[in-house]
């Protein structure tokens, strides 16, 4: 019986070992970091140049026919940031496949549109200040936690209900 217990112990700690080395080897896949520098070309060649590089294949389609253009530059980022970046000043809708081990396999990408900006889509990769200041900031939180008020309306009732019927 102790014999039976041993093995079914052992098991169960091979089996867990092998669940953690497959989880710990997809989070080093998703975490791998990427440096890419485009200057005024399109998008589409910019997303074929990330397929060629990092192994993952990109589906692009764009609703006009109007190409374009981007230039950006990272260093060391994961394909997420990339990605992000990449489409932050676009209307796009992305759908990421993974494999069986957590590994990105592939993004299919559908531009829409540009977003409100003309110019070319990401200029750098720094984030956009705020331009409201923190008490404004506050001012329109407390503002949108509040429930809106329902004005009471007068002089109505509900029809009186008909006698059940057996």
């Amino acid at each position: 019986m102790n014999h039976l217990k041993f093995s079914l112990s052992i098991a169960i700690s091979f089996i867990c070992s092998l669940l953690f080395v497959s989880v710990s080897h997809a989070e080093l896949l998703s975490d791998e970091k990427w440096s890419f520098d485009f200057k005024n070309i399109s998008i589409a060649d910019a997303f074929n140049e990330i397929e060629r590089k990092t192994g993952i294949e990109i589906v692009l389609r764009q609703k006009s026919n109007e190409p374009i253009l981007i230039t950006y530059s990272n260093k060391d980022q994961s394909i997420f940031q990339i990605h992000n970046d990449m489409l932050r000043n676009a209307n796009h809708t992305s759908s990421w496949n993974y494999s069986d081990n957590g590994a990105v396999k592939s993004i299919n990408i559908v531009i829409l549109g540009r977003g409100n900006r003309n110019d070319n889509m990401p200029v750098s990769n720094s984030m956009k200040q705020p331009t409201a200041t923190i008490d404004e900031r506050k001012n329109l939180r407390n503002k949108l936690s509040k429930p809106p008020e329902v004005p009471k309306v007068i002089g109505l009732r509900s029809p009186p209900m008909p006698p059940p019927s057996y």
